[in-house]
């Protein structure tokens, strides 16, 4: 293993260690412990008057977001909010939406994008894998709320999205189906 991969390795079970917090802390607020809710199959996002969708991702402290799929149509405009619910600052929980290739494995992106130079000057999504990413939020921190207007591909299909900061993307990953 060479450097750069051991030492991506060991920051993100450093923030996964990080994020389990301690036996003499108190548990967090409701809010923040919520579980995603299971994989069912997305009803359209809602849009307005203007046909733009409006998604909305949560995300919290516990390494989850609160939105594992959505659906929006083909060609469709579509803004994106990511809301960070937690109270930990960026650089120790930070997250972001990025959303990837139909077909690509979210492990493997995460993975890459670490080994190219993912960090928080380049929103943990680097120039090197930027041609199979659709579209990406800036990290954001507890307290934080980003939003992104893109066009959804033209292409129906499955397209996954992940949290791209280190050690995230194992649990904080989901779909976004374009029909």
């Amino acid at each position: 293993m060479n450097r750069t991969a051991l030492l991506a390795l060991l920051v993100s079970l450093a923030f996964v260690v990080a994020a389990c917090g301690s036996p003499d802390e108190p548990p967090p607020p409701a809010e923040d412990r919520a579980a995603a809710p299971a994989a069912e199959p997305a009803d359209e996002a809602p849009a307005d008057d203007d046909g733009v969708a409006r998604v909305r991702i949560g995300s919290n402290d516990q390494m989850q977001f609160d939105t594992r799929e959505f659906t929006v149509r083909a060609g469709q405009q579509v803004e994106l909010t990511l809301e960070h619910t937690g109270r930990m600052p960026v650089g120790a929980m930070g997250h972001n939406v990025v959303i990837i290739q139909p077909g690509l494995d979210v492990m493997a992106f995460g993975s890459e994008a670490l080994q190219q130079g993912a960090s928080r000057d380049n929103q943990y999504v680097p120039e090197a894998v930027r041609d199979r990413v659709i579209a990406f939020t800036d990290i954001i921190g507890g307290g934080e709320t980003t939003s992104i207007t893109f066009t959804a591909p033209d292409e129906p299909g499955e397209y996954p999205f992940l949290c791209s900061f280190p050690g995230h993307f194992g649990s904080m990953n989901g779909k976004m189906v374009v029909r």
